[in-house]
């Protein structure tokens, strides 16, 4: 049995997806605070089961004292109101000393004494000392090609023992013999974390208990899937998932970390820049466009058979599916401007970013549809009224899909594009005149509209999708 938060918690072994958090910076170079809130948040709503804070992903030596600490009341602010588990990175007693007033600190990841070298005996002692006087149980970080200090299967067992120490983030490099002699006979109630996130899949299938995996900044859904499938022994479902999520942590990992994790997140727009601190560097385009496409490949969408239905036929009849009645068409406006509350309660949700089926697009997806769809109509709709009888370009609306990146975007981003896309369309929908409502256009298949009829199928089309994310 544990002691100490852990228990208090619940928590046997620390096991499961731990995700050690970056620190973004906004554009004065300032800690971008709003922004590690809303990552920590969509972190654990992608299935993450704790967070790391202060760890060397997320740059603390770079840090001040002052921003030390706000990051980690921000961290602890969203754990603490998830019920999650949280880590933090603290390696010197006064650090340790530091998180007595933070009870949702669940354990302190503490590094292995790096360049002393200071032998088996003096790492042990060492955690001895840290541990007695730690509020929090430690997990120790064992990193040898960075501390220069190699640990025996033996003296990991010792530490193991070690009153208040309480797991170990594994982080050798590889499954070297230490590796596999450690997990064949593991230490009972001691967490075994894989801490290289391209070996993770190989260290899972050994037995270890989770990993603390900063490529899960990406993918989080995935990397926790496959946690959860080793854990079940479903390797038939794990193996190609690892090899996926493999060569997504090498794309991530081509330059030092976290450079390409922070260059991709900006990417897709969920934190305000790119940028490291010193002594890094941002990581080079190239590095980028390649885990671009590696996430696309380990995470990427499964393709949604496009719908070939024809839909004319709710101007006139209705859509018994969604129970749209078609309304007159002079109050498309105000019905449009109606749906934006829907519209951003449903990208509000937790699992706004999150597929019900794989062939079934999420509601962010649902929104970056919508979002493009008032754009395209309010334009053609521009067309009939200032042409005779246009025909309407094509628009492709699964390839546009693909090419919006739908799937990766913000919510939060999503819902304020959305509810602007829509008022100036329901704006241009108000201003019709009632000599115009008549006025025809046609797509490029020959189907000839009114702006009257227009106005109802655009119409269902936003409140059909509205109906689709409320299922």
């Amino acid at each position: 049995m544990l002691t100490g938060r852990i228990a208090d918690a619940g928590i046997m072994t620390l096991t499961g997806l731990f995700v050690p958090l970056i620190t973004p910076f906004d554009e004065t170079g300032a800690v971008a605070l709003d922004a590690l809130s809303a990552l920590a948040r969509r972190t654990l709503d992608d299935g993450a089961t704790g967070l790391v804070a202060l760890g060397t992903t997320g740059e603390p030596g770079a840090l001040t004292g002052d921003e030390r600490r706000a990051v980690l009341d921000t961290v602890a602010g969203v754990c603490r109101e998830r019920s999650a588990p949280l880590l933090v990175g603290a390696n010197s007693p006064a650090e340790l000393r530091a998180l007595a007033d933070l009870p949702a600190v669940t354990a302190a990841l503490t590094l292995v004494p790096p360049f002393l070298r200071p032998g088996e005996a003096g790492v042990l002692a060492h955690f001895a000392r840290l541990a007695a006087l730690s509020p929090v149980p430690l997990v120790a970080y064992h990193v040898p090609h960075r501390t220069g200090q190699p640990l025996s299967a033996d003296a990991l067992r010792r530490l193991a023992a070690t009153p208040g120490v309480v797991g170990v983030k594994h982080a050798v490099g590889g499954i070297d013999p230490t590796t596999v002699a450690l997990l064949a006979d593991p230490p009972p109630d001691f967490a075994l974390l894989g801490g290289d996130d391209l070996v993770l899949p190989a260290l899972l299938a050994l037995g270890a208990h989770g990993g603390i995996v900063a490529s899960a900044h990406l993918a989080t859904a995935r990397f926790a899937e496959l946690v959860e499938a080793w854990r079940a022994g479903d390797a038939a479902r794990a193996r190609p998932l690892g090899h996926r999520l493999a060569t997504l942590a090498a794309a991530l990992f081509a330059e030092p970390n976290p450079t390409v994790v922070k260059a991709v997140l900006h990417a897709h727009g969920r934190i305000p820049t790119p940028d490291v601190r010193l002594p890094l560097l941002p990581a080079a385009a190239g590095s980028r466009a390649a885990a671009l496409r590696a996430l696309d490949a380990a995470d990427g969408p499964v393709a949604i058979p496009p719908d070939t239905a024809d839909w004319t036929f709710v101007i006139d009849r209705g859509c018994d599916e969604c129970g749209f009645t078609p309304p007159p068409a002079e109050t498309t406006g105000a019905r449009l401007r109606a749906t934006v509350p829907h519209w951003r309660a449903a990208l509000a949700r937790p699992d706004a970013g999150r597929r019900p089926a794989p062939t079934v697009w999420s509601p962010v997806e649902y929104a970056c549809h919508v979002r493009d769809t008032c754009r395209i109509f309010r334009q053609r709709l521009e067309l009939m009224l200032d042409e005779d009888d246009p025909t309407f370009a094509d628009w492709d609306q699964d390839a546009a899909a693909v090419a919006g990146n739908y799937h990766h975007q913000s919510p939060g981003t999503v819902a304020g594009q959305l509810a602007a896309e829509a008022e100036a369309t329901a704006a241009a929908f108000d201003a019709v005149r009632p000599d115009q409502w008549e006025r025809p256009g046609r797509r490029s298949n020959g189907s000839l509209f009114t702006v009257r009829r227009f106005a109802v199928y655009f119409l269902h089309d936003v409140l059909h999708h509205a109906h689709d994310v409320t299922r």
